[in-house]
């Protein structure tokens, strides 16, 4: 079962998310060197610094802000979407202090500029959603009593097609609250039992061939996702029979 928070409705029907989006400067601060300074507080020298005054430029512009939020947000924001089955996104940017504009975003434009299309955005979508279930639903099984909750990872392999998953049941848990009037959050301790890890291995058919380079595809093409599901200790020298979708 899967949820997405629903924000907004228009005209009865029309559901949309709200999303707030600060400014390329702010977003960046974090990761900036900036000696004597707390981290969190990095961003206010951006505030009054740099603001979005023009539709198009490198900086300083709408156009900058749709521009990170394809190579960033947009993803997450297609499936937030599709989950609540929602028509789009409404962007208030912004620098903290100050409101520089608002964009209505629809979800067929967030696919087209993703992943080419909203057919392809739905075959995207719905294989991950299979391969995920699938990985909870092996985690689950082999983890133990279902009354214990368990802590699960999943990692890719860098320039390949495998994950690495991993659970750990979780044993025991204390928490730590802070004192009255703090703001501090509480803290969590938690014991865990012995990990269990598996690999993951994905492929792609397009019309029957194998392919690893970028693809387009339309609703007259056949395309399958094969993937295989191993512990880790029993992957090395055997076959395992391939599943796909």
């Amino acid at each position: 079962c899967m949820r997405s928070q629903l924000d907004c409705v228009h005209g009865g029907d029309k559901i949309f998310d709200l999303k707030t989006r600060a400014t390329h400067a702010i977003r960046n601060s974090f990761s900036r060197e900036d000696p004597g300074v707390d981290p969190k507080d990095r961003y206010k020298r951006y505030v009054d610094s740099y603001k979005i005054d023009k539709q198009r430029g490198q900086y300083n512009s709408f156009e900058r802000e749709v521009y990170d939020m394809m190579r960033s947000a947009f993803l997450k924001y297609s499936v937030q979407l599709r989950i609540g089955r929602m028509h789009g996104a409404f962007v208030t940017y912004h620098n903290t202090a100050e409101i520089f504009g608002f964009q209505y975003i629809p979800l067929s434009t967030i696919d087209r500029l993703i992943f080419g299309s909203t057919h392809m955005a739905l075959t995207h979508f719905d294989t991950a959603a299979k391969l995920i279930s699938h990985i909870l639903n092996t985690v689950i099984r082999d983890s133990g009593p279902a009354d214990r909750p368990v802590r699960m990872s999943i990692a890719p392999f860098k320039d390949s097609r495998m994950l690495v998953i991993e659970s750990r049941p979780v044993m025991s848990e204390d928490v730590e609250m802070p004192e009255e009037g703090s703001k501090e959050d509480p803290k969590y301790t938690l014991t865990y039992g012995e990990p269990k890890s598996w690999y993951m291995w994905v492929r792609t058919r397009l019309n029957g061939d194998y392919t690893d380079e970028p693809w387009m595809f339309t609703e007259k093409d056949k395309f399958e996702c094969e993937f295989c599901l191993v512990p880790t200790e029993e992957y090395k020298g055997r076959d395992f029979d391939v599943s796909k979708f």
